[in-house]
């Protein structure tokens, strides 16, 4: 009988050595994908208090990084509480049961300010959640807080004069990139594994490369943009960030209810354009060689690096981008102050 019960948590330490990644038996719960996370918790071996706990105790120690606007500790403890509550019952609901997320504050969050950035805003307070966040509470995710951004989005490095600039989780003598900076420094500094951004023209992506880290830009319409502070309709979107690629097709299949298996695409024979006049220009030589290594690791990995010209670019950017979202922005944020009932005008 004792062999069979040595078999038996031999077998069941197995098990969890396959779904506890190295680094975790030393219970560095900061490090855990969101992946990773949902996997214990529905594994029984994390309770999502001690997964909230963790995490909260690195947002306290690091807030001098001005990742968050608004930060709730008891309220994500609470709702900690009551997700290990229905995991003892074995009731869970979703792919993202008990896992601690955050949110970008022009993205709504019932119950939690809502500034956008902005001094203006600080006391509107939705009282429904946005699609897009809706969707990821469904599936059992709690929101510690809401973060950081440039005001109103309007900007690339989330120096915020009203809340205060937000730094880089690696050198806090420089920007996180913005406008979803707070994201981005909140997720790269291990105070939460995943969360949402919003990028427009570029602000998922250029605080998720500063900090290291992984965003995705969907396709403009593949999320719902509905209770998303706005500048420009033709442009705005919401999207996941992450640090690493499997928590963004995680997060990203819960919003969209895609139901296509996701797989790591064979990079031989796959051809990338680079187009070196413009983008290159004026880099930093620390910045230049980084990207040079990565061309020469996807090269090696086998796809083909193309030079290409796009002549009058620099023009026609300067003709249409920037002017398109001004104007939009006036348009899109009356009717979005006038549908939430909040007493400005733009």
């Amino acid at each position: 009988m004792l062999r069979t019960w040595v078999d038996v948590a031999a077998w069941v330490m197995g098990v969890l050595m396959m779904v506890i990644p190295a680094g975790a038996a030393a219970e560095d719960l900061t490090e855990l994908s969101a992946t990773e996370a949902a996997a214990r918790i529905r594994a029984g071996t994390l309770k999502s208090e001690a997964l909230v706990r963790a995490l909260v105790d690195v947002v306290e120690r690091k807030r001098d990084l001005g990742a968050f606007i608004t930060f709730d500790r008891e309220r994500a403890l609470a709702a900690a509480r009551k997700a290990d509550g229905l995991a003892a019952r074995g009731s869970f609901a979703g792919p993202l049961h008990g896992v601690p997320i955050v949110v970008k504050d022009n993205i709504h969050i019932a119950g939690l300010p809502n500034s956008a950035g902005t001094p203006a805003l600080k006391g509107f307070v939705p009282t429904t959640n946005a699609p897009v966040a809706e969707k990821l509470l469904r599936a059992g995710a709690i929101v510690l807080g809401k973060t950081n951004m440039h005001e109103l989005a309007f900007g690339i490095t989330s120096n915020n004069a009203a809340f205060g600039p937000v730094r880089n989780a690696y050198d806090p003598s420089r920007i996180a990139g913005g406008s979803s900076g707070g994201t981005a420094a909140a997720i790269a500094a291990r105070m939460a594994a995943a969360g949402l951004g919003s990028d427009t023209g570029g602000s998922v992506r250029i605080p998720a490369a500063l900090n290291g880290i992984a965003g995705l830009r969907p396709t403009l319409g593949r999320y719902s943009q509905e209770g998303i502070t706005p500048i420009a309709h033709t442009r705005d979107t919401a999207g996941p960030m992450a640090r690493e690629v499997a928590d963004l097709v995680l997060l990203d299949t819960i919003i969209t209810g895609a139901r296509d298996r996701v797989a790591a695409a064979p990079l031989r024979g796959l051809r990338l354009g680079v187009y070196r006049p413009y983008f290159w220009q004026g880099l930093d030589a620390e910045t230049e060689q980084v990207s040079k290594t990565a061309l020469d690791r996807l090269q090696e990995a086998g796809a083909e690096i193309v030079s290409v010209g796009m002549p009058g670019l620099a023009d026609l950017n300067g003709k249409i981008s920037f002017p398109v979202a001004l104007y939009e922005a006036n348009v899109d944020l009356a009717k979005y102050l006038k549908r939430y009932r909040i007493p400005l005008d733009v």
